[in-house]
């Protein structure tokens, strides 16, 4: 038995060796890495994810405003869901209580929907609901339905799958760019030359040249930066014979990202060009 301040100091330090090997023999296997948040829907700061789960093939409900019966309608949509539900520990300084409202977490979430060139479907802010699309590449789109009470919310997040023909019965891949640039690259150019001989064999299909970039710098810079990227893409077509006619651009900025902008990829897949038929021969 040790007894006295050396017993009680020799005892303590036997206590931690104890629980250092306890640790290392039996580590934390129940701790992960949190999953990473929605490319394109980010959480409210100082949101605390409390729950996440993936569900692939998933068919869901979206509540919407059918304006031709005036009710509450329900659209299915089958694609990956991703289910998350966080709690605000920030304080909201506009109310006294300091707590976020499912008013203003649902007008936050409605915000970012137009702010990515999305839809809003459905809004009930005092029930703490709402339904909003943002449009991908390819014909994709994010669908997603806000839960919201006081102090917390839960997302639930569908991606559909790009249309399999972005160009009639041509495959082409998006075009990449470097950040901050609008400049072909060697890849792009051949990629472009091999669409020319396509076109050349189908005079009735136009093009619709959709610039994309991701979030560096601000919104305006960002859709500007989309549009030379495919305005850069026209005119190197046109230079290859292709009536401007047939191509029509239009630029999203950073709307419909399909990776996150962050990270060691820091928004590569998002500096894009996709090229989409609008009329076949």
């Amino acid at each position: 038995m040790l007894t006295g301040k050396g017993g009680k100091m020799k005892g303590n330090f036997c206590m931690a060796v104890f629980f250092l090997g306890v640790m290392l023999l039996f580590p934390d296997t129940g701790a992960s890495a949190e999953p990473p948040h929605h490319p394109a829907i980010d959480p409210i700061p100082k949101s605390i994810l409390e729950n996440s789960s993936t569900h692939d093939n998933y068919t869901y409900e979206f509540p919407f405003y059918d304006e031709k019966s005036d009710t509450i309608n329900y659209r299915r949509v089958t694609g990956t869901l991703r289910k998350q539900t966080y709690r605000i520990f920030g304080k909201d300084p506009r109310r006294k209580d300091g707590i976020f409202s499912s008013v203003e977490i649902i007008r936050t979430y409605r915000n970012l929907a137009v702010d990515n060139g999305g839809t809003v479907l459905w809004e009930e802010a005092e029930g703490g609901r709402l339904t909003f699309e943002i449009p991908k590449s390819e014909g994709a789109k994010t669908w997603c339905h806000v839960t919201a009470r006081d102090g917390w919310y839960t997302l639930d997040i569908v991606e559909t799958e790009p249309e399999k023909k972005s160009l009639g019965g041509f495959k082409i891949s998006p075009l990449m760019f470097h950040p901050g640039s609008d400049d072909l690259s060697k890849e792009v150019m051949e990629q472009l030359r091999k669409l020319r001989e396509y076109l050349c064999s189908h005079p009735g299909l136009k093009v619709e040249i959709q610039g994309y970039a991701d979030d560096r710098g601000n919104k305006n810079e960002n859709m500007s930066l989309s549009r030379k990227r495919a305005e850069s893409v026209k005119r190197y077509l046109a230079g290859l014979g292709i009536s401007p006619s047939r191509l029509h651009v239009k630029c999203y900025g950073v709307s419909g990202p399909v990776a996150s902008n962050t990270g060691k990829d820091e928004g590569a897949k998002n500096r894009k060009v996709i090229l989409v038929a609008k009329s076949y021969p």
